[in-house]
């Protein structure tokens, strides 16, 4: 006998919580994307208080939860504390990182220390790995190593081989004129201000 479900039936409280968690992902997403936009879109400013509220809702409402969603949720609320330590470390990493050839030494000191920090909750709440499993790890880390290595040579020899090129030369009249067709087409206006 097939069970029907009546269009006008509600969801229980544990089809709520699924909705919950998979709207409180949902929210996080969203909120992350309206940041992205940057200072130049009004949107942006909206985004961290999405994300916030996103994250709320996923860490402190959701009970009775059954599995595949049980087990997803208290993985990422477990990795929560690592999560934070490696993305503020990165972010002072990245603030601290030369910028025209100008160091900021305490923010870099602090975000690898930071960082660290979540690689010491990671590895503290990891259980023991056998000697295969800590062998395919240090390949998978060589891997990635040599994949950075590659980049920041062909990044590095890319850099070494640029040479500036000289001023470009002004406008003639013919390209003058032509370029202030087009801005004034673009901008409605007649040109006459150019």
């Amino acid at each position: 006998m097939k069970n029907e479900m009546n269009p006008n039936s509600r969801p229980g409280p544990m089809e709520g919580s699924v909705l919950l968690i998979w709207g409180s992902l949902a929210l996080m997403a969203g909120g992350f994307s309206a940041h992205r936009m940057g200072p130049s879109f009004q949107r942006s400013r909206f985004g961290p208080p999405i994300i916030l509220l996103g994250l709320a809702s996923f860490i402190l409402l959701p009970n009775g939860l059954a599995n595949p969603e049980a087990e997803m949720h208290d993985s990422l609320v477990s990795s929560l504390p690592w999560l934070t330590a490696a993305t503020v470390g990165t972010y002072l990493v990245l603030y601290g990182a030369p910028t025209y050839w100008k160091l900021q030494p305490v923010p870099a000191l602090l975000g690898w220390s930071s960082i660290i920090v979540s690689w010491a909750l990671i590895y503290s709440g990891t259980p023991f790995l056998d000697p295969g499993e800590i062998l395919r790890c240090l390949w998978a880390l060589l891997g990635i190593t040599l994949g950075f290595a590659a980049f920041f040579i062909v990044t590095w020899i890319s850099g070494r081989n640029y040479s500036m090129e000289e001023e470009a030369s002004p406008l003639n009249d013919d390209e003058s004129r032509v370029v202030t067709s087009i801005l004034s087409r673009r901008l409605g206006g007649d040109g006459s201000g150019f």
